[in-house]
């Protein structure tokens, strides 16, 4: 049956992908011939097992063209199905004791025919819970119900063994899934898990009745099944069982408007047959015939990408901009979304992780420094300073020369947005009082002045000698604030001085 069911479906599907393109004298194949549902593939491992079930009415879309074989199957739709393989009349079950399950439901008559034989009791005395999400064991509950009485299984003892999470003996639904494994209903995944308390996807019901129907419900015809016409599936002549689709009408120079005639049996089928050459949906409407623009099915909808912090989402497949993009979650720091560094100066970014890593004072204010002590003597000591108040940054640094005990102290205020920085020299002797002042300025243009980018002056008259009595320790000072300034900005942020816009050159 099987093969049957597999080569019928391979001719109809060929026969459909040609519908589209085919030319007046090979035909156009009706819809009696192909499933409606969209979203069910020739190679779909369940499509068998649907058509199945579709051709023998137990099974529906959940809409006019759509399967939805990876939706979870509910409670009431399944004991629906489970009403009609067994074909009841539905309409003659009328009392249930569930105040969950009003006449008004469509799935009213078959839980009332359900509870009457026995087959579910409800989660509670009164209440089903007809949408709730049908799981494995509930479904071999179900059908251990249905089943012992009127087929015959042989329980396998050892039926729940191989799985690695059979349940133990004891458990509400123990018996149950060892009636359904041992009934061939379940078989398990494939990593080995027989997974009881997971859910069953409308697919996986259409594969559980095809293999009671194969097993059981048919078992004791030995089928004769008719030849499928152009809008007669192949049924059996003993049983009634329907093992397919009809073949579908073939038409000669069809017109959607106006139909035609079936070029194998010559009946008229006119435009409600469906007779369209349909181009595929786009991202915004649904299958649509070239010839009178009837519209099939759904809309393949957007396929969006992002958006992002910065960039806009746009349809994979059309291209159209849709929603604007996210934009940072800050102005000055790391986005909490993209993890991207947003700052608006490299001043802030500094400031950023002087906050974080360096000491806090209290008042607004953080500092970090390194501090050395030499063989001959000599000491040095650098700070970065940041005021968050005013999100400035001040850079000093202070060289004292043992031999001739004077100190050069450089003090570097860091200001956004100017081309050049001006840093007071200010010169101490040991006891702290100011011998003299210059200036020096830092260029943040890294080609201009290159290789003589210090320029010393503004020095007063009298404190020219002073100059040149210290020019060796200044220009070690010079040197060492610039190493140990970049020394310390990349211990607390990660960047050194140039990253702030200023670059130290050596005194020429």
């Amino acid at each position: 049956m099987k093969k049957l069911i597999g080569f019928l479906l391979v001719l109809t599907t060929v026969i459909s992908g040609f519908a589209f393109n085919v030319s007046a004298e090979e035909g156009v194949i009706t819809d009696e011939g192909r499933l409606p549902f969209e979203d069910v593939k020739s190679n779909h491992w369940f499509n068998e097992s649907v058509t199945l079930c579709y051709a023998n009415g137990i099974i529906k879309g959940m809409n006019e063209y759509t399967f939805g074989y990876s939706s979870n199957l509910t409670r009431a739709q399944f004991l629906l199905m489970l009403a009609n393989l067994e074909g009841v009349d539905t309409g003659e079950y009328t009392v249930t004791k569930f105040a969950d399950v009003k006449e008004s439901h469509w799935f009213y008559g078959a839980v009332a025919w359900a509870n009457e034989k026995g087959i579910v009791n409800g989660m509670t005395d009164t209440t089903f819970a007809p949408n709730g999400i049908l799981t494995r064991a509930q479904l071999a509950t179900v059908m251990n119900n249905y089943m012992k009485d009127k087929y015959t299984v042989e329980i396998k003892e050892g039926a729940l063994d191989s799985f690695t999470d059979k349940p133990k003996a004891g458990y509400w639904y123990y018996n149950a899934m060892k009636f359904a494994v041992s009934a061939g209903l379940l078989l398990g995944n494939s990593d080995g898990t027989l997974a009881a308390t997971g859910n069953v996807t409308r697919a996986q019901a259409a594969v559980i009745f095809d293999s009671f129907m194969e097993k059981y419900f048919y078992d004791d015809c030995e089928h004769i099944f008719s030849e499928a016409g152009c809008a007669n599936p192949p049924t059996c002549e003993k049983c009634g069982l329907i093992n397919g689709l009809a073949n579908g009408h073939r038409v000669l120079r069809y017109n959607c408007r106006t139909g035609g005639n079936c070029s194998v049996c010559g009946e008229w089928c006119d435009p409600s047959q469906q007779l369209h050459a349909f181009n595929p949906a786009t991202c915004t409407e649904p299958r649509t015939c070239r010839v009178c623009n009837k519209k099939r099915g759904e809309s393949a909808g957007h396929k969006w990408v992002g958006p992002t912090c910065e960039e806009t989402a746009y349809c994979s497949v059309c291209k159209i901009f849709g929603a604007q993009q996210l934009g940072h979650t800050t102005q000055n720091g790391i986005c909490k979304r993209c993890s991207a560094e947003v700052f608006s100066t490299p001043i802030h970014r500094a400031g950023y992780y002087m906050l974080k890593n360096a000491y806090a004072y209290g008042d607004g204010t953080y500092g970090a420094s390194a501090y050395s002590t030499y063989q001959n003597g000599d000491e040095d000591y650098a700070l970065v300073w940041y005021d968050a108040n005013q999100v400035k940054f001040y850079i000093e640094y202070a060289y004292y020369w043992e031999e001739s005990g004077k100190t050069v102290v450089i003090n570097i205020p860091v200001t956004s947005g100017s081309s050049l920085s001006i840093c007071t020299i200010e010169l101490y002797n040991r006891d702290g009082k100011l011998l003299t002042s210059g200036k020096v300025h830092f260029y943040r243009d890294a080609n201009f002045y290159e290789g003589k980018n210090i320029v010393v002056g503004d020095f007063t008259n009298a404190a020219k000698s002073y100059v040149s009595f210290i020019e060796n320790v200044y220009v070690a000072a010079v040197t060492n604030a610039a190493y140990y300034t970049d020394y310390i900005l990349d211990m607390v942020y990660g960047g050194g001085a140039e990253e702030l816009g200023f670059r130290y050159f050596e005194n020429n």
